[in-house]
């Protein structure tokens, strides 16, 4: 008689921790799936932060002062880049022209620097053009910002 009861309680205790203890997921960050993870800047660095114009707009773009390398979001993926050529100094550029490499593509980037912000630059009239080995180009339009960590001391021309 024993043994007939210990399967009906235990069962019971089952069935009542399941419904008293709540199963969900973990919230997921809100970023969207569609860009770049946020990115940050240390003490003392600056850095370009680009975002497609096109609604809703994602992080796409990302590289600090100094760096031999960039991120892009493109194709539906994260793309480290390989500088080829960048102007040395962003403080005193006008434009943005920036060559990379990634895998067989090319990837320029091409912008106006517009207004001065407190801690860098407004770049404007930007694209992101990725040129394909077989030639096809992928032309992204974007908008975005130089921006240095407040401690930086940046000083626009």
């Amino acid at each position: 008689m024993k043994k007939s009861l210990f399967f009906p309680v235990l069962l019971s205790l089952l069935f009542s921790n399941c419904a008293t203890n709540k199963f969900e997921k973990p919230a997921k960050p809100n970023i969207s799936q569609n860009s770049l993870i946020p990115q940050t800047l240390a003490k003392d660095e600056c850095g370009i932060f680009l975002w497609t114009v096109n609604l809703p707009r994602s992080f796409v773009f990302f590289q600090r002062s100094g760096d031999d390398y960039a991120l892009l979001y493109a194709q539906n993926k994260q793309q480290h880049l390989q500088v080829s050529y960048m102007f040395p100094d962003w403080h005193i550029a006008n434009d943005v022209n920036m060559s990379y490499q990634s895998g067989n593509d090319k990837v320029q980037v091409l912008g106006t620097f517009s207004q001065k912000l407190d801690s860098g630059r407004r770049i404007e009239q930007a694209t992101i053009v990725i040129t394909q080995q077989n030639g096809w180009q992928e032309i992204i339009p974007v908008l975005g910002v130089y921006g240095c960590s407040e401690s930086a001391n940046f000083k626009p021309n």
